[in-house]
């Protein structure tokens, strides 16, 4: 794609923090869409029920109740890279207990209950206004509305 340089994406594709936002939050999401076909598919295959691939959906969003209320209150960048942190902990433990083969449905549950809302407290950060994130004068002079 060839972007014209009276495009009004250039000013804000030009914006270091905007660009590696975007960039971090598209290979997030890439991954975790993965990981929502994966676990549904691991969950189907221990026990057969898609009921229980249901339940893991369920677990995903328990805690996307309160996440924006929290989001609100504290640093967002913080709550970014705690739940970054966080997912990477999960995944890793829950990839160790399938190496050691003692992998259980209710590991997947609680897996994908603790990745779901630290999923939801990492959305809520990253949607923020753009204002919250970079002032109000970043933000105008990143718009592609003003002249």
């Amino acid at each position: 794609m060839h972007l014209k340089s009276n495009s009004p994406l250039i000013p804000v594709l030009k914006n270091r923090n905007f660009r590696l936002l975007w960039s971090a939050g598209a290979i997030s999401t890439t991954v975790e869409m993965a990981e929502v076909l994966t676990l549904g598919w691991l969950v189907l295959q221990l026990t057969g029920s898609p009921w229980q691939v249901a339940l893991v959906g369920v677990c995903r969003t328990a805690i996307s109740l309160i996440s924006g209320a929290i989001g609100d209150r504290w640093d967002r960048r913080r709550i970014m890279l705690g739940a970054e942190t966080v997912n990477t902990l999960v995944v890793s433990v829950v990839l160790v207990v399938l190496l050691t083969d003692s992998l259980e449905p209710w590991h997947l549950l609680v897996a994908a209950a603790i990745r779901g809302g630290a999923r939801c407290f990492d959305h809520t950060c990253r949607r923020a206004p753009p204002s919250m994130w970079w002032g109000i004068a970043t933000c105008c002079q990143l718009s592609p509305w003003t002249t």
